[in-house]
């Protein structure tokens, strides 16, 4: 076999592997404006899956929807109302959404009393918010468990 054709057919061979795992590697999430039941039913599933699989807080907590994006958060977490609230748009990625909302739940675990919002807030000012030891525990934990989460209320669901 001449070594020109067998290079040329091998670096071909490799180039559509690569494009077949890249594209795989994309999860095929829908869209807010895809799904079929109320977002603000969405938006209690993934918490009540929060509550069963992450942990739960003796305090409850308040949900705040609003409707628009937010150029500056996705969602923010109010510690003296326990307020999570989450910014919802129609573009918004669903498997996103789902992150956001476990981020912030995360938060409202966190935050069990004022001492460790105390912690938060000096962290913040003095690392800033990338480096938050809160922050970087919320956006490790909300990345762990966002597709499972999504997988379970999708599949069991049946909402988009």
């Amino acid at each position: 076999m001449n070594p020109d054709i067998f290079l040329y057919f091998s670096i071909s061979c490799f180039s559509l592997c690569l494009i077949l795992i890249i594209f795989s590697s994309f999860k095929n999430s829908k869209k807010v404006r895809d799904i079929k039941i109320p977002i603000n039913q969405f938006v209690s599933k993934v918490l009540e899956w929060c509550s069963s699989n992450i942990g739960s807080h003796k305090q409850g907590y308040q949900v705040d929807l609003k409707y628009y994006r937010n150029n500056e958060f996705a969602g923010y977490y109010f510690n003296h109302t326990r307020t999570i609230q989450i910014f919802v748009y129609d573009e918004l990625d669903l498997l996103d959404l789902t992150e956001i909302i476990i981020h912030e739940y995360i938060h409202h675990i966190q935050y069990s009393n004022n001492k460790t919002y105390s912690e938060y807030k000096k962290y913040q000012r003095d690392v800033g918010y990338w480096n938050n030891p809160f922050e970087i525990e919320a956006r490790r934990l909300s990345k762990i468990h966002k597709n499972l989460c999504y997988d379970d209320i999708v599949k069991s669901n049946r909402v988009v």
